[in-house]
């Protein structure tokens, strides 16, 4: 006996089905104006990234923290001073957050579709 089977692609909540996407950023942010707003609803209607789930920050360069928070969910993460790392966020569609810092500098940072395990780590 014989069976007819078929497989079909599924979105299981991961990344998706287009494959994983990133969005690189920078936010300048001067002794002016130390909060730079950002709204990613462009990029989500030219099909550039579906939703944001991770995010990678490089604070490599800078003597200060910086914090990110995201719009609707308002959930702040922070990374530490002269850091770098990949951190999950709860960034509701359509993607609005703010970066500040407490002093001048230039925060470069990725923004994935995909999920990605916490870690971060000093950089020297």
């Amino acid at each position: 006996m014989s069976q007819n089977a078929s497989s079909y692609k599924h979105y299981y909540g991961y990344a998706p089905a287009s494959g994983p996407k990133f969005v690189g950023l920078s936010a300048v942010l001067t002794s002016g104006a130390l909060t730079q707003s950002f709204d990613l609803v462009a990029e989500q209607a030219d099909d550039v990234i579906e939703y944001i789930q991770s995010i990678y920050i490089d604070n490599s360069a800078n003597a200060q923290p910086v914090a990110f928070t995201f719009g609707t969910s308002n959930q702040k993460v922070q990374i530490p001073a002269n850091s770098q790392g990949y951190l999950p966020v709860l960034c509701p569609n359509p993607p609005h957050f703010t970066v500040s810092a407490t002093a001048a500098g230039t925060v470069n940072f990725l923004l994935l579709n995909n999920p990605v395990p916490a870690t971060v780590w000093k950089v020297q």
